[in-house]
C-alpha cells in the first residue's frame, strides 16, 4: 500500500502492467489475511470474505480495458465523418472530415477504417489477446528488450490475415477512389492536445489499391514501434488501450508542401510560421531538412519575413507505387517553394480553421500542381489548389524547466557554467566559457546538460545513457523513443515545425535544430550544456540541469488515473477507532480497512483463545513487570520453563531467549517520557487528532494496551502499539546460523508527514549502521538482519527492543537538523552499550 502511494507521488512514468501487478498483489495478500481470520474464528467474520470479493470485483472493473465493440460499420466515407465521430475514426480523421465537409476546404477524398474494424482484426484468431499476453509476460525494462518485444508484435500483426469481412470492406471502399492511395494512421489517442504522437505511427504514401490489405496491417503494426511504445509509457497510456483507425485517402500530388503553425510554439513572436519544401511535406515533418521559413502576420494579410532554407532533398511519388527522394532542381534551389499569394491564401484558410477549432493549430498541407479544376468549394481560394492533409492542436512550449542566467545577470561568474571537460577554449571571466557551437533554431526552449550521445544508426538508440544530450544528423521522429531519458537534443537538420520538435515540446526537452557541424564538433561522452534559448552548445554544465525530464504539463495520465482510482479502493483507512460502533467488517470500504479490522480482531481472538478453548497452558498471560506499559505473553509452544498457573507470568518463567533479549533492550534505559514539543509539533499533533479519530484521547488507552509477545523457545513475535506508532518484531534464533533472522516493521505517528518521515529516516540510519538492511516507504520502515551467530542476533534484538520504546513520540520533535542530530546522538550512545555486551 505504501508502494502504491509512493508511485502516485513520484511523478515518474509507469506502465499499466505495473498497476495491475501491484493491485493484484494487494488483493492476494489481503485475501490470505482474511482466510487466516476465517480459520482463526470460524463463522464469526464471514462477511469479510464477501466484502473482500466485492472490493476485488470493483478493482477488476476499474482496471478492465475499454473494449471497442466488434459490431458496427467497418468503414466510413470521409465526407460523412465529423468531429463527433472521433471515437469511431480517431481524432485525425474526424478533424479532416470536419474540414472537408463542415468548412468546405479542400481535403483528400477517402474513407476511414474504423475502431470497430480494428477490434474485429484484434478479435480474429485471438490476435489481441496474444499481443496483450506478450506484453504482460515480457520483461521489457530496457530499450533492447522493448525493441525485441516491438519487433515480435509487429511481425505477429503482419503475419495475421485480415478477417474476410474487413478485407472485403476495404476493397469495396477503395474501388470508389481514383489512383494510388495514401494510408495514414489515426489512433484514438493521436492528434489530441498533449498527445500528438507526432511522426510515431506509420503513414504510407502512393500505395497501389491491390496492396491495401498489407498497408492496413503495416499501419496497425506501427502501434508497436519502439518510439510509439516508449511514448505511450512516458505519456501514461496503456498499451492495451492503443486502438488504430486507418485513413485511406486518394494520393494528392504536390508541387510543394509543408507545415503551418498558426502561432509561435515558443511564444516569442506574433504571427504564423510556415515551413515549405518542393514536393511532398515529408522532409519538413521528418526533420530531413530545414525548408523555407515564412512568417505571416496574425491577420493573414502580410508576409513579415522570408528565410530561404535547405532544399537539398524533396520527395515525389513514383509512377507505380512508393515515393522517391530527389535533389532539388537548380532553379528550385534559388526559388522559394511557396509564393507570397499562396502563403497568404494558406494563412487565410488557417484562420478559418483556428476559428472553427478554437485555438492555435499545426496544419500539414500541400499545393497541388496545375491539373483538373478545383472543386466548387475551392473558389474562395484563388491561387493553386491548397489541400489540407492534417490539422491538430499546436503543441506550445511551457515555462522552460531550466533557464540559464545571462552574462549580465550572472555577475562575474558569467553564465554560471563550469567546464567539466578538457577544453582548449579560453574562458572570458565576464561571459563564461565560449560556445562549442552556435546557431540553429530553437525548436523547444530551455537548457539541459549531460553526456553527448551520437545517434548515427538505429543501434545507437539502444545504448543511450540516462540524462544524455542526443546529437544526430537529422531530427528524425525515431529519436522520440529516447526523450524520456534525454536532457536535450541537437540536430544538424530539422525545423521547429517537424514531428520531433513537436514531441520535444511535449516532453519539455530543450531542442536546438539546424546546427551545422554538430556531429563532427561533439564527441561521444563529452559533457555539454545545450542552451536552446540562446542557441548555443557550451562545454561542461552545472549539476542542477543534469536531470531527467518528465512529461511537462502535470496533467493526469490515463495510467496515473487508473492507479489513483484503484488506490481509492486500497489505501484510505476509515476504520480507525476500535471502540466505535462503526468498527464492523461490513463497513470496510478499502483493503486497508480490512487489514486494520483483521489485525484488531485477530488480537482479540488470540486473547480469548484460552477462554473459549480448553487449552489453558497456551492462553495469554499478562507479564508481571514494574513498567507502566502492560504486556501480554502468548505461549505457542515450550516458551515457558514450566506450566504457569493463573493470569500472570514472570520473567523468570520465560524460556524464550529471543524474547528476553528484546526485553533487555526494552528496559535497559528508562523511557524519559514524551520529549518537549515545539509549537509546530504541538500543532501537528492537534491537527492529526482532529482528522484521525484513532488519535483521539478516548481511543489511545485502548491502543496502548495491545503489546504482546507470541513465543516458543527459539521464536518470538512482538507486536506493540506505543503512543501513536505501531511496530512488530519477528525473530528466530537457533544454533544454526543460516536459519537465524530478525525482521522489524515500524509505522505511524501523531505529527505531520514530514516529521514522521524524518523519524523513520533516523531509525533507518541507526539500523543500517548496525548491519540491518532497511527499506523505507513514506512513514513505514522495514528492516531485516539474518544468518548471524546467536550471540550477535541477541545483540541485534536488544537494539530493536530499545528502538521500540525510545522512538515513541520522537516524530513530534523532528523539526530541524539540530534536534534530529541530538536525538540521534543520544540513541547511538545507548545502542553502543549493547555492542559492548558479550554475545
Amino acid at each position: 500500500m505504501a508502494d502504491i502511494q509512493d508511485l502516485l507521488d513520484s511523478g515518474e512514468p509507469f506502465s499499466m502492467i505495473r498497476v495491475r501487478t501491484m493491485t493484484t498483489r494487494v488483493g492476494m495478500e489481503v485475501w490470505k489475511i482474511v482466510d487466516a481470520m476465517l480459520h482463526l474464528a470460524p463463522g464469526r467474520y464471514d462477511v469479510l470474505a464477501e466484502r473482500t470479493r466485492g472490493l476485488q470485483r470493483e478493482l477488476e472493473a476499474q482496471l478492465a480495458p475499454q473494449r471497442i465493440p466488434v459490431e458496427g460499420p467497418l468503414v466510413l466515407p470521409l465526407d460523412r465523418v465529423r468531429l463527433a465521430d472521433a471515437d469511431r475514426v480517431g481524432p485525425k480523421l474526424a478533424v479532416l472530415g470536419e474540414i472537408g465537409g463542415g468548412l468546405g476546404l479542400h481535403t483528400p477524398r477517402g474513407f476511414a477504417a474504423t475502431a470497430t474494424a480494428f477490434a474485429r482484426f484484434m478479435a480474429s484468431a485471438g490476435l489481441g489477446e496474444e499481443i496483450e499476453r506478450r506484453i504482460r509476460t515480457a520483461d521489457a525494462t530496457g530499450l533492447d528488450a522493448l525493441l525485441a518485444l516491438s519487433s515480435d508484435i509487429q511481425q505477429l500483426i503482419m503475419d495475421s490475415p485480415l478477417p474476410q469481412a474487413l478485407e472485403a470492406s476495404l476493397r469495396e471502399a477503395a474501388d470508389g477512389l481514383r489512383g494510388p492511395l495514401a494510408v495514414r494512421s489515426s489512433a484514438l489517442f493521436e492528434d489530441v492536445s498533449g498527445t500528438s504522437f507526432a511522426g510515431l505511427h506509420r503513414s504510407l504514401l502512393n500505395v497501389a489499391a491491390e496492396d491495401l490489405s498489407r498497408a492496413y496491417r503495416e499501419v496497425v503494426a506501427s502501434l508497436y514501434t519502439l518510439p510509439a511504445m516508449a511514448y505511450r509509457f512516458e505519456r501514461g497510456i496503456p498499451d492495451f488501450e492503443a486502438t488504430m483507425c486507418v485513413g485511406v485517402l486518394e494520393m494528392v500530388a504536390a508541387r510543394s508542401g509543408g507545415v503551418l503553425y498558426t502561432g509561435d510554439p515558443n511564444a516569442r513572436e506574433p504571427g504564423m510560421l510556415v515551413n515549405s519544401v518542393w514536393g511532398l511535406p515529408k522532409p519538413v515533418v521528418d526533420g530531413l531538412c530545414d525548408g523555407d521559413a515564412i512568417r505571416i502576420s496574425p491577420d493573414a494579410r502580410r508576409i513579415l519575413s522570408v528565410t530561404p532554407g535547405d532544399q537539398s532533398c524533396s520527395f515525389e511519388p513514383l509512377p507505380r507505387e512508393g515515393i522517391d527522394r530527389r535533389g532539388a532542381e537548380p532553379d528550385e534551389d534559388r526559388e522559394i517553394s511557396l509564393s507570397a499569394p499562396e502563403a497568404l491564401a494558406l494563412a487565410r484558410a488557417a484562420l478559418r480553421l483556428e476559428q472553427r477549432f478554437g485555438g492555435p493549430l499545426d496544419i500539414e498541407w500541400v499545393v497541388a500542381p496545375p491539373g483538373p479544376e478545383r472543386p466548387a468549394a475551392q473558389e474562395a481560394i484563388p491561387e493553386d489548389d491548397i489541400v489540407i492533409l492534417q490539422c491538430r492542436p499546436l503543441t506550445t512550449a511551457g515555462p522552460p524547466a531550466v533557464t540559464l542566467p545571462t552574462a549580465e545577470s550572472a555577475g562575474p561568474e558569467g553564465t554560471g557554467l563550469h567546464n567539466q571537460t578538457d577544453s582548449h577554449h579560453e574562458t572570458d571571466p565576464r561571459t563564461g566559457p565560449p560556445p562549442l557551437l552556435a546557431g540553429g533554431t530553437t525548436a523547444s526552449p530551455g537548457a539541459g546538460g549531460g553526456p553527448v550521445h551520437l545517434i548515427l544508426r538505429d543501434a545507437d538508440l539502444l545504448t543511450c545513457p540516462e540524462g544524455a544530450v542526443l546529437v544526430a544528423p537529422q531530427a528524425r521522429p525515431r529519436l522520440a523513443a529516447l526523450l524520456g531519458r534525454a536532457n536535450a537534443v541537437v540536430a544538424e537538420r530539422g525545423s521547429v515545425t517537424g514531428h520531433l520538435a513537436n514531441v520535444c515540446r511535449e516532453f519539455g526537452v530543450p531542442a536546438l535544430l539546424g546546427v551545422e557541424g554538430a556531429v563532427r564538433a561533439l564527441a561521444e561522452g563529452d559533457f555539454v550544456t545545450v542552451d536552446a534559448d540562446r542557441r548555443v552548445v557550451l562545454p561542461g554544465g552545472t549539476p542542477d540541469i543534469r536531470r531527467r525530464k518528465t512529461f511537462r504539463g502535470g496533467e493526469e495520465t490515463p495510467v496515473h488515473r487508473a492507479l489513483r482510482l484503484a488506490a481509492d479502493h486500497i489505501v484510505p483507512l476509515h476504520l480507525t477507532d476500535p471502540t466505535s460502533v462503526r468498527f464492523q467488517a461490513e463497513n470496510a470500504e478499502t483493503f486497508h480497512d480490512i487489514t486494520r479490522f483483521c489485525h484488531e480482531k485477530a488480537v482479540e481472538e488470540m486473547f480469548r483463545f484460552g477462554r473459549d478453548h480448553d487449552f489453558p497452558e497456551r492462553s495469554s498471560k499478562q507479564l508481571y513487570t514494574h513498567t507502566a506499559t502492560r504486556w501480554w505473553v502468548l505461549n505457542l509452544d515450550d516458551g515457558f520453563n514450566s506450566e504457569v498457573e493463573g493470569r500472570h507470568v514472570r520473567l523468570e518463567d520465560i524460556a524464550c531467549k529471543p524474547m528476553l533479549a528484546l526485553w533487555e533492550g526494552l528496559t535497559a534505559f528508562p523511557w524519559a517520557g514524551p520529549p518537549a514539543l515545539d509549537r509546530g509539533g504541538f500543532m501537528a499533533v492537534m491537527f492529526r487528532s482532529t482528522t484521525d479519530p484513532s488519535l483521539a484521547a478516548g481511543a489511545v488507552p485502548k491502543q496502548t494496551e495491545r503489546n504482546y509477545f507470541m513465543i516458543s523457545r527459539q521464536f518470538c513475535s512482538l507486536t506493540s502499539r506505543l503512543g501513536y506508532h505501531f511496530c512488530t518484531t519477528e525473530t528466530l534464533v537457533t544454533d544454526r546460523e543460516a536459519e537465524n533472522y530478525a525482521s522489524f516493521q515500524f509505522q505511524g505517528g501523531a505529527a505531520d508527514d514530514e516529521r514522521r518521515h524524518r523519524r523513520v529516516a533516523l531509525i533507518g540510519d541507526l539500523l543500517e549502521e548496525r548491519g540491518f538492511s532497511v527499506v523505507i516507504r513514506r512513514d513505514t520502515l522495514s528492516a531485516r538482519i539474518k544468518a548471524l551467530p546467536a550471540g550477535e542476533m541477541f545483540r541485534a534484538l536488544r537494539v530493536l527492543g530499545h528502538l521500540t520504546i525510545h522512538t515513541r513520540q520522537l516524530d513530534m520533535v523532528m523539526s530541524d537538523a539540530s534536534r534530529i542530530r541530538r536525538q540521534g546522538e543520544l540513541l547511538r550512545e545507548h545502542l553502543d552499550t549493547f555492542a559492548a555486551d558479550e554475545p
